[in-house]
């Protein structure tokens, strides 16, 4: 939400997508679903996409990716 709010997004879904992954030296990635809709003129535009969260030992996300 911090990142959309500057370019206009007035709502941000988000829900898992599947479960967590274990890559090579315990990192993990948890696959998301997210939804921004954005203010435009004459009314809200929609960007959705699948994206992966990393995440550290304690389970807080690091990085979008």
């Amino acid at each position: 939400m911090a990142a959309a709010k500057p370019l206009g997004a007035v709502r941000v879904h988000a829900v898992s997508a599947g479960a967590l992954r274990r890559h090579r030296r315990g990192a993990l990635t948890a696959p998301i679903e997210v939804r921004i809709d954005y203010a435009r003129q004459g009314g809200i535009e929609v960007r959705q996409a699948r994206v992966g969260c990393r995440l550290d030992a304690a389970g807080w996300v690091v990085a979008v990716i």
